[in-house]
């Protein structure tokens, strides 16, 4: 995520089962706090992760209390290429 790129949508928030997904479109990132883990949007209140816990990559429907990442902080960014 670098050249050509802008960040369109950036919110903090206290975890993401506190959202409104109505903002969210599939491909929005959710970064922790910590910046150590990342999930993506897929749609329906759903999100994918590579989880190091279970060391495989899951999917995530919020709100759930199952899952630590849904409740750390996060920024969600949403991405766009720019046009040269």
């Amino acid at each position: 995520m670098g050249e050509g790129q802008t960040v369109v949508l950036k919110i903090v928030a206290p975890q993401i089962n506190l959202l409104d997904h109505a903002t969210f479109q599939p491909g929005d990132l959710a970064v922790t706090d910590s910046g150590i883990h990342v999930l993506a949007y897929l749609g329906d209140q759903t999100w994918i992760e590579a989880d190091p816990g279970v060391e495989k990559v899951i999917l995530a429907k919020s709100p759930s209390q199952d899952n630590a990442w849904l409740s750390s902080p996060v920024k969600i960014v949403r991405w766009k290429l720019l046009q040269p």
